[in-house]
């Protein structure tokens, strides 16, 4: 949970229950509480109420004050790998907008991704599921992982993702993308064969060949492949 998000705005996040109880009483302000937050049906109740104080106590006084720590250090890890990742894609990505600026794939190449850590790889996913998805609602790191091992596999493989997406890898791209949309072109296919000798037999036009009925336009073709 950061203090900004967007248009949302948490100006008490670093503000302890305690000193926000001081400063109603002494300033004569009343206020309300959500009657569910006595009960521990919810796991957010039973972290505050029963785990932390039992941690506090029997473990580290200063528990509380050192998880706000960790959290802030993990938001600043999280900023400068999400600005890593935007770089990436500002500089390589291929966004794909429909007539009304509405993002509908977003591809990047396989070999720019492969070069990069597992964690940047991750991020990068993260942005352009967003990016299409408009949300990152129902999207866990399972799915960003499942996407993110499609780069070691051959070209062609796609999954599905929450929201009514896929991840598709087509051969030196990786796309993220609505489903029943045309399929992304990729310029960067390509196909390998060995070294063929070719030897091309010509025809007369009124050739024909022996005991068929095939005339004009056959070209037999001999080569050293042998195809299984």
């Amino acid at each position: 949970m950061r203090p900004l998000r967007d248009r949302i705005v948490r100006p008490l996040l670093c503000v302890g229950r305690e000193e926000i109880l001081a400063y109603l009483s002494e300033n004569g302000i009343s206020y309300c509480e959500d009657s569910t937050n006595n009960e521990t049906e919810y796991a957010r109740n039973r972290i505050r109420k029963v785990i932390l104080p039992q941690i506090k106590e029997q473990i580290n006084a200063r528990a509380g004050e050192n998880i706000i720590h960790a959290g802030l250090m993990a938001a600043k890890a999280d900023a400068y790998l999400e600005k890593q990742a935007d770089s990436l894609l500002t500089n390589h990505g291929d966004l794909k907008k429909d007539k009304d600026g509405i993002v509908y794939q977003w591809g990047i190449g396989t070999e720019i991704l492969l070069n990069e850590d597992d964690i940047i790889r991750g991020y990068v996913i993260r942005q352009m599921i967003k990016g299409v998805n408009q949300s990152m609602k129902d999207i866990t790191m399972v799915h960003v992982e499942s996407a993110a091992a499609l780069l070691f596999g051959p070209a062609g493989r796609q999954i599905d993702l929450p929201g009514g997406l896929i991840a598709v890898r087509t051969g030196k791209q990786m796309w993220i993308k609505k489903k029943n949309v045309e399929d992304p072109v990729d310029n960067h296919l390509e196909v390998s064969l060995p070294n063929v000798d070719f030897s091309v037999f010509s025809y007369k036009k009124a050739w024909k060949f022996p005991k068929t009925g095939i005339r004009n336009g056959l070209i037999m073709i001999k080569s050293n492949v042998h195809f299984l």
